[in-house]
């Protein structure tokens, strides 16, 4: 016997869906509530015998995709201290490079970018930091490349 659920609980015994096999409600049985019934599977067409099997393999996928949700999530809780430092140390490598003189506009995005994951850092949306934090990186380096290249025209 396998527990299917079937949409409709008041009848007490009942024919399923052209096949000939019996459903009786479980609440007669041995007191579960109703809605739940059992199905005798010798009886059920192959293609509801797969229709219950693939049921409990989605219950265990669900099940493991929501392990990896909860995982995934807990690495959005942590400070994004690495992302913070890179970004400064990028920008202060653009501005020993002349970042302030030659690509002043880069420059001044990697900061306004940094003070923005400062922000974010400081309230705890640590998505919202680190992903600022990259993009001030991104712009630093857009800055000293920038710099460079300037200085070389020269």
């Amino acid at each position: 016997m396998a527990v299917l659920q079937l949409p409709s609980p008041a009848n007490t015994t009942r024919t399923l869906a052209g096949s000939g096999a019996r459903v009786r409600d479980a609440a007669l049985l041995d007191g579960c509530h109703a809605g739940c019934y059992f199905v005798d599977l010798c009886r059920v067409p192959r293609i509801i015998r797969i229709i219950v099997q693939v049921s409990g393999i989605q219950r265990i996928i669900k099940g493991f995709l929501v392990v990896a949700l909860l995982a995934l999530t807990a690495c959005e809780t942590t400070p994004p201290a690495q992302e913070m430092s890179d970004a400064r140390q990028a920008i202060a490598v653009a501005r020993e490079a002349g970042a302030g003189e030659f690509a002043a506009f880069h420059l001044k995005a990697a900061e306004d970018y940094l003070e923005s994951a400062r922000r974010a850092l400081n309230s705890g949306e640590y998505a919202e930091a680190r992903y600022n934090a990259k993009q001030a990186k991104m712009k630093a380096l857009d800055a000293l490349n920038a710099a460079e290249s300037s200085r070389q025209d020269r």
